[in-house]
């Protein structure tokens, strides 16, 4: 043990000192086994002179969720999550991308640009023809006084 003493390994370089340090460490903590009989059974029993070193490991969840009697609602509770809710909106959401095409264009507009463009549509017609886009039919109704203003404007 002294051939790894810290003392003794003064002007050698760092790698070689950090080597030395930690071989002494262990030398010392072996000896600390040996020499002391308590120590020495927990070693033999454990493994380790300090006793067992049995690590819990838990996660952070409320009391409520680990009780006994709570068990069964948890287990409910996630397999309608896992099983109902998640499958709904994975389709929900599919189900609503369907519906558009490239760069988030309804797929009934692309029909409607396509079967008038193919008619040979005007350029002077070309605001109709968007007004008639699929995204429109959508729009919150208007109100009163929003009707009487297109009212005078379309005359």
């Amino acid at each position: 043990s002294l051939l790894h003493h810290p003392d003794r390994n003064v002007g050698k370089d760092v790698a070689e000192q950090a080597q030395a340090g930690m071989l002494f460490e262990r030398i010392q903590k072996a000896h600390e086994i040996l020499t002391n009989p308590d120590a020495y059974q927990l070693f033999q029993t454990t493994g380790s002179p300090d006793g067992s070193r049995d690590m819990e490991v838990s996660i952070g969840l409320p009391k409520f969720l680990l009780e006994k009697k709570n068990h069964n609602l948890v287990l409910v509770v996630y397999l309608l999550i896992l099983v109902v809710l998640v499958p709904i909106s994975v389709g929900s959401w599919y189900s609503q991308s369907k519906l558009f095409g490239d760069r988030l264009i309804m797929n009934d507009s692309y029909n409607i640009y396509t079967y008038l463009l193919e008619k040979g549509i005007k350029l002077e017609h070309l605001p109709e023809v968007l007004a008639l886009s699929a995204e429109f039919r959508s729009l919150p109704p208007r109100s009163a006084a929003d009707k009487e203003l297109l009212e005078k404007l379309s005359q």
